[in-house]
C-alpha cells in the first residue's frame, strides 16, 4: 500500500466530485476531438471528396484508444485520491482504471472493435498498431492469432468494390462511435459517484453536470461533425437519422393530441352524465315521492351524478 492509500482525504462534496469527473471528460475528450478533426481535414482540401487512406483508419483506432485510456488513468487518480472508501483507495490507479474502462466505456469500446474487424477484412496491416493501443479489449483481441481469413480471389474491380463499401462501412463506424461518445459522461459520472459517495449521490446534480459535459465539447463535437459530412455516406447517414426522429416527434405529437381530443370527450360526456342524474334527482324531489325504494334509487343516481361530474373534471383538466 502506498502513503496515497494510507493518507485518509477529507470528504469530498457532491459538487466537487461531480465537477473533477466533467472536467477530466471535457479535457481528454477535447484534444482527442481536436486531433480527430484535424486529420479529417487532412484528406483532402475544402469543398473536394476526401479520400479515406489507410493511415487514416488506422490511426483513428490508435487515437480512439488512447482518448479512453488518458481518460480512465486520470480518473483512476483523481477518484483514488479522494475517495475515503479504503477498498477504492487499496486498489492500484492500473487495476482502478481497468475498472472504469470495463464499466463506462463498454459501449464505445464494442463499436471499436466492430471497427478493428472490419479494418482486418480490408486487409490493412495491423502489426504496428498493437505496441500504440492501451490496455484493454481492442488490444487483447488485436494480440489474437490471425483468424486465417483470405483476401478475395477476385479480380482487381472485385476488390476494388470491396474495399471502397469495407471503407465507407468504417467511416460510418466512426460516426457511431461518436454518437455512443455524447452518452459516455453519464456512465462516467454515475460509477464516479458510486466510488466517491455512493450514499450521496444527487441525481438531479448529476443530470446536470451530463449536460455540462455534453457542452463543454460541443464545439469540437460539431466540428468534427462537420468534418465528416464531407463524406457523401455520412452526410446521408445523418440525414436519415434526422428524418426517423422527426417522424417519430410527429407521431408522438399526434398520439398526444389523440388522447387530449379523447379526454376531452370523456370530460364532456361524464359532465352531460352527471348533469343528467342531477334532474332526475330533483325532479323526484320536486314531485314529492318518498317511497323508500325510490328514496334508494335516488341515492344512488345522486351518488352516480357525483362521479361522474368530478371525472369529467378531472379528464378536462388533463387535457
Amino acid at each position: 500500500m502506498t502513503d496515497t492509500a494510507s493518507e485518509s482525504p477529507e470528504k469530498i462534496s457532491t459538487q466537487e466530485g461531480y465537477g473533477k469527473i466533467c472536467g477530466t471528460f471535457i479535457s481528454t475528450c477535447d484534444k482527442f476531438l481536436g486531433r480527430l478533426q484535424t486529420s479529417i481535414e487532412a484528406l483532402g482540401p475544402a469543398g473536394s471528396p476526401p479520400s479515406l487512406t489507410d493511415e487514416f483508419l488506422t490511426q483513428f483506432l490508435v487515437e480512439s484508444d488512447s482518448f479512453s485510456s488518458a481518460c480512465c488513468r486520470e480518473l483512476a487518480t483523481m477518484i483514488r485520491a479522494s475517495s475515503t472508501q479504503p477498498e477504492v483507495r487499496d486498489t492500484s490507479e492500473p487495476v482502478l482504471a481497468k475498472l472504469i474502462r470495463n464499466r463506462c466505456f463498454d459501449r464505445i469500446d464494442s463499436v471499436l472493435l466492430n471497427y478493428l474487424n472490419l479494418l482486418e477484412r480490408l486487409n490493412i496491416n495491423l502489426s504496428p498498431v498493437r505496441p500504440r493501443l492501451g490496455d484493454s479489449k481492442i488490444r487483447d483481441i488485436l494480440s489474437l492469432p490471425a483468424s486465417g481469413s483470405q483476401p478475395s480471389s477476385g479480380g482487381a474491380g472485385e476488390k476494388l468494390a470491396v474495399g471502397a463499401k469495407g471503407k465507407s462501412a468504417a467511416i460510418l463506424k466512426v460516426l457511431e462511435y461518436l454518437e455512443e461518445l455524447d452518452k459516455l459522461p453519464h456512465d462516467l459520472l454515475d460509477y464516479g459517484a458510486l466510488k466517491l459517495f455512493p450514499a450521496e449521490a444527487d441525481f438531479r446534480l448529476e443530470s446536470e453536470f451530463v449536460l455540462k459535459a455534453q457542452d463543454g465539447i460541443q464545439v469540437t463535437y460539431q466540428g468534427v461533425l462537420s468534418a465528416l459530412d464531407r463524406f457523401e455516406e455520412v452526410k446521408r447517414k445523418r440525414w436519415e437519422d434526422q428524418r426517423t426522429a422527426e417522424t417519430a416527434n410527429v407521431k408522438e405529437a399526434a398520439m398526444n393530441s389523440l388522447l387530449n381530443t379523447n379526454a376531452t370527450k370523456t370530460g364532456y360526456g361524464s359532465l352531460v352524465v352527471g348533469g343528467v342524474c342531477a334532474v332526475l334527482v330533483w325532479v323526484a324531489f320536486s314531485s314529492g315521492i318518498v317511497h323508500k325504494y325510490v328514496m334508494i334509487g335516488e341515492g344512488v343516481v345522486a351518488l352516480t351524478g357525483v362521479i361522474f361530474f368530478f371525472r369529467g373534471i378531472a379528464s378536462l383538466t388533463k387535457s
